[in-house]
């Protein structure tokens, strides 16, 4: 752990043992981890290199206090933003 990067390591999956395969319950947790991070720091970038659901022994979790641009993971922002930038709300039609 340094002031930029927290890093936690995970050995059990608290969805359980039926998780090999479903990276979808991985994002519950890297989400998680990056909303804590970023209310902490106002921004947090958290990356999951290895992840019980994808076979390995243990989740390892990075999380990135900030957004280094050159980092791939998933970002989180505090306050929360939705919506686009400019402000405009996409429309969706159905014909």
């Amino acid at each position: 752990m340094t002031d930029e990067v927290v890093e936690v390591a995970v050995g059990r999956c608290p969805f359980g043992s039926g998780v090999g395969g479903n990276d979808a319950l991985c994002h519950v947790t890297t989400g998680l981890a990056g909303r804590l991070g970023a209310r902490v720091n106002g921004a947090a970038t958290v990356a999951a290199p290895e992840r019980i659901a994808a076979g390995d022994d243990e989740c390892h979790l990075q999380v990135w206090l900030g957004s280094p641009d050159d980092l791939r993971g998933e970002r989180h922002q505090w306050p929360p933003v939705t919506g686009p930038a400019n402000g405009s709300v996409p429309r969706l039609t159905c014909r």
